[in-house]
């Protein structure tokens, strides 16, 4: 369960204030108002709000740092798939940690996935033939591109060659519920251990820590959270949330993947592995910033839309005749 909260609401749950998401810059017109970053928390580089947009005409002539001749995959070419020869392992469920996985399979990297017949990926069960856990769309979809490999994490013996695989891997990924990858002692720490190079991909619904960090959660949860869905109805419906899509599952995702592509390029500059954390519910914030900015810097708290946008006329649903 979760509470359909309001943008302004959002700012204010105890578990976003605890995780002290949204910033107050002092830019221009923005003064204290909450500002969302980036939804990637990076233990080694993290990212730094340094100055505001530019101004319409404003040009610094600045420009660019060169572009690095090298790419981030030990065996990649320069015509060949950009992440060849880095390994990944998928110790996720459902869609952010596979589905970031993919993406990265997709541009060239082995991504072997952990499973357990005795605990399967919830979305092997999302299939119009019960008990054909090989043929759900769902499943083969988020996780097409991936090497599968099937592991008792509640045995020591399958806790261990989890770990060994993980010391092999340049890339952790994992969206369990909180705790979980700390019960089988295959958390960032342990992982560090024994490869301190290791870039390892964390993400939570409502994030690490707080009242919530060990929460269970998914997408329509995220959603109503973090305002999305309250903002995604129309203001006379009869019922508080306008959708019930797992909207931010396919933006974190992306965003994981993002992450990754900057760890591996601090890698190869700096020589060192980091830790990324991510709350599911931020990334969904992070894309629609204005909204928590829209009452404190106009006056007009954030009001439901329904199928409406304040830039585009005419923008709606439209009855045909």
């Amino acid at each position: 369960l979760a509470p359909v909260n309001p943008p302004e609401d959002f700012v204010r749950e105890e578990q976003t204030r605890e995780r002290r998401f949204f910033r107050s810059t002092g830019f221009p017109k923005l003064d204290a108002a909450p500002f969302a970053p980036i939804a990637l928390n990076f233990s080694e580089t993290p990212a730094t709000l340094r100055r505001p947009a530019p101004a319409p005409g404003e040009d610094d002539r600045t420009g660019f740092a060169p572009r690095a001749a090298e790419v981030p995959g030990p065996n990649a070419a320069a015509d060949g798939p950009l992440l060849a020869g880095v390994r990944v392992v998928d110790l996720g469920v459902g869609a952010v940690g596979p589905e970031a996985c993919w993406a990265l399979a997709e541009l060239g990297a082995e991504v072997i996935k952990i499973e357990s017949r005795a605990n399967l990926d919830f979305l092997r069960a999302v299939s119009l033939e019960p008990g054909a856990v090989n043929r759900s769309w769902t499943f083969n979809t988020e996780c097409r591109g991936q090497k599968s490999v099937c592991l008792d994490l509640r045995s020591a013996r399958g806790r261990e060659i989890a770990l060994e695989l993980c010391r092999r891997a340049d890339v952790i990924v994992e969206n369990n519920r909180g705790g979980v990858c700390e019960k089988w002692g295959l958390d960032y720490e342990s992982v560090r251990r024994v490869n301190p190079r290791v870039i390892y991909v964390q993400s939570q619904g409502f994030g690490e820590g707080g009242p919530l960090g060990h929460a269970q959660a998914f997408g329509p949860l995220n959603s109503s959270f973090s305002g999305v869905n309250w903002v995604w109805n129309h203001p006379q419906a009869p019922y508080p949330a306008g959708s019930s899509l797992n909207h931010p599952d396919h933006i974190a995702s992306k965003l994981a993947a993002l992450g990754v592509f900057a760890a591996l390029e601090h890698r190869r500059r700096a020589g060192v592995g980091q830790r990324i954390e991510m709350a599911q519910t931020e990334a969904a914030a992070f894309l629609l910033g204005e909204l928590y900015l829209e009452g404190p810097c106009t006056g007009r708290p954030a009001r439901q839309r329904g199928n409406a946008v304040d830039w585009a006329v005419p923008h709606g649903g439209y009855r045909c005749e």
